[in-house]
């Protein structure tokens, strides 16, 4: 209930971020992060995708931490594999801005890229299908992984 919250002060803060305390936006950003879709975006759980299975969790990413000093969220497979993590960059009307993260832990397999996300009618985060213009790549990046 407290992410709930804290998810919807962040989108009522709209662009007023700083407002929002470290652990008010690192909240939101794991609320995201673990109720983002991830069959709606290419990343590396897609080619696994399996039928009821959306959320990151759903994929064997477990243990949620922030990371960072930004409010940014990641989470590895069990077994340490594979390297998940979120950043919200900054909400657009009904969207937000995600900055995304997927790596292999142990490899060359790494994508840092910016996405755009809705709230659907289901709880989850959709991707828009929307390409975020050459700016959003700037404010795109995520410290290293989880300790």
């Amino acid at each position: 209930m407290q992410a709930w919250l804290a998810l919807s002060l962040f989108l009522a803060a709209g662009q007023h971020e700083a407002a929002l305390t470290a652990t008010a936006h690192t909240e939101a950003t794991l609320y995201v992060t673990r109720h983002l879709d991830v069959l709606s975006f290419p990343n590396s759980m897609k080619s696994r995708a399996r039928i009821g299975a959306h959320t990151p969790m759903d994929y064997g990413f477990i243990d949620f931490k922030p990371i960072g000093s930004k409010g940014d969220v990641g989470a590895y497979t069990n077994g340490r594999s594979w390297f998940f993590a979120v950043r919200i960059i900054r909400k657009q009307r009904d969207n937000m801005l995600l900055c995304i993260k997927d790596m292999a832990v142990n490899g060359s397999d790494q994508a840092t890229y910016p996405l755009e996300v809705r709230l659907g009618s289901d709880g989850l985060f959709h991707s828009t299908g929307i390409v975020p213009p050459p700016v959003a790549y700037e404010g795109c990046y995520l410290e290293g992984v989880v300790d």
